[in-house]
C-alpha cells in the first residue's frame, strides 16, 4: 500500500503504533470506528483523528467509485489505520493508485491490514498511499499481495521492492528477509529507508509480500511463465551484479565528497535531532540550510557558524545572536527553536567575498579621515578601486585593518585582505560564495535552528514584483504598508523600555516572509539576522568603534559619530519603506564611496562629476532637512512624509517605532 521499492538511509528509530502529534507532543488516541469504504475515507480526512480502526464484516473493496484518486492528504499529524483482527483484516485493492498522499510531517502507520491484488506490474508497482516530500510511512504486521503471480520469483513488483530494500541495506537499513515459500517472503525489519527523490521515510515491519493468483484471484489460463535458461540466469546475474557494484562505486565516491565538506555538519545536526537538506544562502553571518525534524519532518531553518577558536569577537556575535533571539517572542520576529555548538576538526567554510556594497565592516571615523579638500580626490580613488574589482580587473573588497587584527564577517575563516595606504579597514560584498578550506582545522561549529519561513526574502519578493500587480502594474499600497506594519511592529517590540534592543542590520535581506493563508497577502514578514544586534544601557545612545551593517541601509551618524540608538533601526526601515513602493534600492548601481559621501560629507560638490544624480538628492547638507531620498511617483503624501521623516539626516528627527506603527496603521485603515 506504500512505494516501498524506494529506498535510502535513515537511522533505525522505535516503532510507534501511535506516532506523536505534528507538535511534537504526545496527546491521547482519538478513534474512529469505521464499517465501510466511504467511513473510512471520511474518517481518514478528519484532522481530528488520530486512530481509524477497520471493523467487520471483512472483505471490502477498494475501487475508484468509492475512493478516488487524491482523496486524502495527511499533512503535519500522525494517524494509524488498523484492522480489527483476529488476524489480517482484508482488503482487495483493484489496482487502485495514490488514493493517499503522505507529505510535509504526514506519518501513517497501517497495521493488522491484507492489501490484496494491491502491486502494479508496471513502476510505480504500489497502490493506495503515495509518499511526498517530508512525509512517513509504517507498514507494521502488514501483507500485500500481487494477484497477477503464483510464485514471488516471477512477481516484477515484488523482486522490484525487494531489490530496492537490499539497495537501501547497503546505506545503513537492514535487510532481515526470509523466504517463507514459494508464494511468500516475509520482511521482519528494514529500518527506515530514505527515499532518495523526495526526501519521504519508510520503514516495513513484520510485513509479507506474496503471490495470491489462483487463491484470491484467479490467473488468466493463457499466462504462461516464462522460465530463462540457467545459463542465461546467470548471465543476468553478473551483469546484474556489474551494475551494482558500478552503483555502488559512484555512489561511494560522491558519499565520501560529500563527507569531506558537509558531513560535520550533518551530522552535529542530526545528533540533535535534525536533518539537513538543501541550503538556502550564504551571508556574513553564517550559511542557512532548510532542515527537517528527525522524529516529524517538520521543516526547520538551520543557521551554520563555522569559527576559529581565535576568532573570539565573532563568536560572541554567534552567541549573542542565539541568546537574543531565544529570549525573544513576537509574531514579526522569526522564532528560535534551539541552538547548540560543538568542537570539531573540520575543513571549514571560507566565505569568498565578492565585490559589492551591501556589507560594510569599518573601524574608522569618517569624519575625521575625509575633510572637504580631500573628499572629491578619494571619493574618485575608493570610486576606481570599487569598479575596478566589480569589472573582475584587479583590486579586492577586502580593505585592511588600520589598528591592526581582522575584522571579518563572523563566518570568514580563513580569506585574504588586501593591503592599502588609504587609512581604512573594511569590508565590502554582496554575495558570499562558501567553499572548503584545504586543511583541516578545529573548529568551533554553532548552528541557530529557527523557524522555516519558505517564501525566501523581502528583498527577493519585491524584485519578483510582489508588490505590483501582475496585469496592471500599480502599486500594491495595502501589501506595502500591511508589510510595513508587521516590520515596525517587530521594532517597536525590541525597542521597548523592557528590552532596549537595537536591530544594527535591519535590511530587505533580513526580512523573511512566511506563508500565512489567514492573510490577504498570503504571507507575513518576520524580522531575523540578530548577529548584530545591540542591547542598550541605560544611556540613550551607545557608542561603538565597530561600524557595520548593510550600507545602503546605514544611517549617517553610524559613520559621523559612532552613535547606536533606535533610530538607527528606523532609518533602516524608511529605507524598506521606499525600497517597498520604488521597487530598487534608492542607492543601487552607487560605489560605497559615493554612498558615505552622499550620507554625511556637507562639503561635497554635487556638481562634480564623481557625484551622482542621487548623490545630488541625497547628500547631507549644513541643512539636514533639505537631504532626502528622491520622491516616490505617484505616491500618497502621507506614506511619503513618512519615508523622508524616518530617513531623516537628524536621528533626534525621526519618528520612533511606536509612532511609526501609528502611522501606519492610520494609512492601512484610510485604504479600506
Amino acid at each position: 500500500m506504500v512505494q516501498a521499492g524506494k529506498a535510502g538511509q535513515m537511522q533505525s528509530q522505535p516503532v510507534q503504533a501511535a506516532p506523536p502529534t505534528a507538535a511534537g507532543t504526545p496527546r491521547p488516541a482519538r478513534l474512529r470506528e469505521v464499517h465501510n469504504v466511504e467511513e473510512m475515507r471520511a474518517a481518514m480526512n478528519d484532522s481530528s483523528v488520530d486512530h481509524v480502526m477497520l471493523m467487520r464484516p471483512d472483505g471490502w473493496n477498494v475501487t475508484e467509485e468509492t475512493f478516488p484518486p487524491h482523496s486524502v492528504y495527511i499533512r503535519n499529524r500522525s494517524l494509524l489505520l488498523e484492522g480489527s483482527g483476529p488476524g489480517f483484516f482484508h482488503f482487495d485493492m483493484n489496482l487502485v493508485q495514490d488514493q493517499v498522499i503522505i507529505l510535509d510531517g504526514g506519518n501513517l502507520t497501517q497495521r493488522n491490514i491484507w492489501a490484496d491484488h494491491c502491486f502494479h506490474g508496471k513502476p510505480p508497482y504500489s497502490c493506495f498511499t503515495k509518499m511526498g516530500p517530508g512525509g512517513w510511512g509504517l507498514l507494521h504486521n502488514f501483507k500485500v499481495s500481487d494477484a497477477s503471480c503464483t510464485n514471488t520469483q516471477h512477481s516484477v513488483s515484488i523482486a522490484t521492492s525487494l531489490m530496492f530494500i537490499r539497495f537501501g541495506s547497503f546505506l545503513g537499513g537492514t535487510y532481515d528477509v526470509e523466504h517463507l515459500d514459494t508464494r511468500t517472503v516475509l520482511v521482519k525489519d528494514t529500518g527506515w529507508l530514505r527515499s532518495p527523490d523526495v526526501a519521504a521515510y519508510l520503514r516495513v515491519i513484520n510485513t509479507t509480500f506474496s503471490c495470491t493468483g489462483n487463491i484470491t484471484h484467479p490467473v488468466p489460463p493463457e499466462t504462461r511463465l516464462v522460465i530463462l535458461p540457467v545459463w542465461q540466469q546467470y548471465l543476468l546475474l553478473v551483469g546484474g551484479l556489474a551494475l551494482l557494484f558500478l552503483t555502488a562505486g559512484l555512489f561511494w565516491c560522491w558519499h565520501r565528497r560529500a563527507r569531506e565538506s558537509s558531513l560535520p555538519e550533518h551530522r552535529i545536526a542530526e545528533s540533535r535531532g535534525f536533518l539537513l537538506e538543501e541550503p538556502l544562502g550564504s551571508g556574513h553571518f553564517g550559511r542557512v540550510y532548510r532542515g527537517r525534524t528527525k522524529s516529524l519532518g517538520q521543516l526547520v531553518a538551520i543557521k551554520v557558524i563555522d569559527l576559529l577558536p581565535s576568532q573570539r569577537r565573532q563568536l560572541v556575535y554567534a552567541c549573542r545572536e542565539c541568546q537574543l533571539m531565544s529570549r525573544v517572542q513576537h509574531p514579526s520576529i522569526v522564532r528560535v527553536v534551539t541552538f547548540y555548538a560543538a568542537q570539531v576538526q573540520a575543513r571549514p567554510q571560507v566565505v569568498e567575498l565578492t565585490p559589492g556594497i551591501e556589507y560594510v565592516e569599518i573601524g574608522f571615523n569618517v569624519a575625521s579621515i575625509i575633510d572637504g579638500s580631500t573628499a572629491a580626490a578619494w571619493a574618485s580613488s575608493q570610486e576606481a578601486r570599487y569598479q575596478g574589482s566589480a569589472n573582475g580587473s584587479g583590486g579586492s573588497s577586502v580593505a585592511p585593518n588600520a589598528g591592526g587584527g581582522s575584522r571579518g564577517p563572523p563566518t570568514n575563516s580563513g580569506g585574504s585582505t588586501a593591503s592599502s595606504s588609504d587609512g581604512m579597514e573594511g569590508v565590502l560584498s554582496t554575495q558570499a560564495n562558501c567553499r572548503p578550506a584545504g586543511h583541516l582545522l578545529n573548529t568551533i561549529h554553532v548552528q541557530l535552528v529557527m523557524q522555516y519561513c519558505d517564501l525566501g526574502t523581502l528583498e527577493q519578493s519585491v524584485r519578483a514584483g510582489m508588490f505590483r500587480d501582475a496585469e496592471t502594474g500599480q502599486v500594491k499600497l495595502r501589501h506595502i504598508l500591511a508589510t510595513g506594519l508587521e516590520i515596525a511592529e517587530g521594532l517597536e517590540y525590541l525597542h521597548h523600555s523592557d528590552r532596549r534592543m537595537v536591530h544594527r542590520d535591519l535590511s530587505a535581506t533580513n526580512i523573511l516572509l512566511t506563508t500565512s493563508a489567514a492573510d490577504d497577502r498570503g504571507f507575513r514578514a518576520l524580522l531575523s539576522d540578530f548577529g548584530l544586534t545591540t542591547s542598550l544601557s541605560e544611556e540613550q545612545t551607545h557608542k561603538t568603534s565597530e561600524v557595520k551593517g548593510t550600507l545602503s541601509y546605514m544611517s549617517p551618524e553610524l559613520f559621523l559619530r559612532d552613535d547606536v540608538s533606535p533610530a538607527l533601526d528606523v532609518y533602516s526601515l524608511g529605507i524598506i519603506l521606499h525600497l517597498m513602493y520604488s521597487g530598487a534600492d534608492p542607492y543601487a548601481d552607487q560605489g560605497p564611496a559615493v554612498i558615505i559621501l552622499a550620507k554625511v560629507l556637507p562639503e561635497v560638490d554635487a556638481s562634480a562629476e564623481h557625484c551622482s544624480r542621487l548623490c545630488q538628492h541625497v547628500r547631507a547638507s549644513e541643512h539636514p532637512e533639505e537631504a532626502r531620498l528622491p520622491p516616490l511617483e505617484g505616491c500618497p503624501q502621507a506614506y511619503q512624509q513618512l519615508v523622508w521623516d524616518c530617513t531623516h539626516a537628524e536621528r533626534r528627527s525621526r519618528p520612533t517605532a511606536a509612532q511609526v506603527v501609528r502611522r501606519l496603521r492610520a494609512q492601512l485603515a484610510a485604504t479600506t
